[in-house]
């Protein structure tokens, strides 16, 4: 059996005002996708719909190291936050 490929996964931009990041992707259609800030060790989980399209907010600085994945196992997904425009 094939593992389960990692969710498509983008960063909308830097981290906001308090220091949230929004990721957006898709994955399995309802199942769960979690997201962990690897240097903060913190994680969100949510709900993908019938599409599986999700939005995911965290807690982020520029640099962190997300990791994006299906809850029920298979490969993830590395991304680096980016730094804000000067």
């Amino acid at each position: 059996m094939l593992p389960i490929p990692p969710p498509t996964a983008l960063i909308e931009g830097p981290p906001d005002e308090n220091g949230i990041v929004v990721i957006t992707g898709q994955g399995e259609p309802s199942s769960y996708v979690m997201c962990v800030n690897e240097s903060s060790m913190s994680g969100v989980i949510e709900f993908t719909d019938d599409m599986g399209n999700y939005t995911i907010r965290i807690q982020a600085m520029s640099g962190d190291v997300l990791t994006v994945r299906h809850l029920d196992g298979g490969m993830s997904r590395e991304l680096v936050v980016p730094e804000p425009d000067p």
